[in-house]
């Protein structure tokens, strides 16, 4: 475990290499040893959010509570994004996503009263469905399969978050309504209990942290309080399932069937069998059960081979070894 020393506290992290990159910072950085540079760019808004393509060509830089956004290429201004599908910028706005599509092409998901799916590249908007379209459904956080095929979405009805659905997003272009029914999951597998937090171990699998909270009677297909599944959609069922007594918090994949557990403290945990394979006590993190949907996530980084995490406080930088 290393320390990096970071002031202010990065609010976006992503790795370059043996480098770590802060563009919310202005593009600054720091070196394999800690040693900082200094960002070289001026943003012109306090944004506090960044999410990056899959490729690293493309970047969004917004406000969680403001109308601002723009869509990098590189460090170049492609454009300032029409945010005017969200209503309520005081209960924050949700995240946007960037993937890679399986014909190769980039596309922006943009989330809330309505989904929008645009070509990045061509400028080009590929689908759209508005609040009614959807059922007055919110779309809150979007987390595309590392194929682009697939698209997990936390939505919620009215005030109720931490609703799992996923799409296949090649048929949602080809026909919009797919967006509206339930998805790929059976709305039984997780209905009556509350989804903390999801992350795709690869193109077919999807781990799924549940939070403490259940109402009702559970049906023996459903995940229970605090039990971590892990979704196959080729073999439409729960692999493995893994019963808890305590948060998950966010669960980050980082390679194999390996996931990172950040609440109070980084567990690194098997996906499949819910056994912590190491812990690092020493570095303290919020307390977190909150559903999937939540609107302030931790800063982190995984490195492409999944050999490295980092993670940014108020005291800096932590890059955890994970073997």
């Amino acid at each position: 475990m290393r320390i990096f020393e970071a002031a202010p506290e990065p609010m976006s992290l992503r790795w370059d290499g043996e480098e770590l990159e802060d563009v919310l910072g202005g593009f600054r950085r720091w070196t394999a040893d800690g040693t900082e540079r200094p960002g070289t760019w001026e943003p012109p808004y306090p944004f506090d959010q960044a999410v990056y393509s899959p490729s690293g060509r493309w970047m969004v830089v917004y406000q969680r509570d403001r109308p601002h956004a723009l869509l990098l290429d590189g460090r170049d201004v492609v454009r300032v994004l029409d945010r005017e599908f969200v209503e309520d910028f005081d209960r924050g706005s949700p995240a946007p996503a960037l993937a890679t599509l399986p014909d190769g092409r980039e596309v922006l998901f943009t989330p809330s009263i309505c989904l929008k799916i645009e070509d990045l590249v061509a400028g080009k908007e590929l689908t759209y469905l508005n609040h009614h379209m959807v059922g007055m459904r919110d779309f809150h956080r979007l987390t595309p399969s590392p194929d682009g095929r697939r698209l997990a979405a936390a939505e919620c009805k009215y005030s109720n978050w931490g609703e799992l659905r996923v799409y296949d997003v090649v048929a949602g272009l080809a026909d919009s309504s797919h967006f509206v029914g339930d998805g790929l999951i059976p709305s039984t597998a997780t209905a009556d209990g509350q989804v903390g937090s999801v992350c795709w171990l690869d193109a077919d699998r999807l781990a799924v942290a549940m939070t403490g909270w259940q109402y009702g009677i559970r049906p023996p297909e459903q995940l229970g309080p605090w039990e971590l599944g892990v979704w196959s959609f080729t073999e439409e069922r729960w692999l493995h399932r893994s019963p808890a007594t305590e948060s998950w918090g966010t669960i980050v994949a980082v390679g194999g069937n390996r996931v990172v557990a950040l609440d109070r403290h980084p567990r690194l945990v098997d996906a499949t069998t819910g056994e912590v394979l190491t812990q690092w006590p020493e570095v303290t993190l919020p307390e977190d059960d909150a559903p999937y949907g939540r609107l302030l996530y931790p800063v982190t980084a995984v490195d492409p081979d999944g050999t490295r995490l980092a993670i940014g406080s108020e005291t800096g930088i932590t890059v955890l070894d994970l073997g």
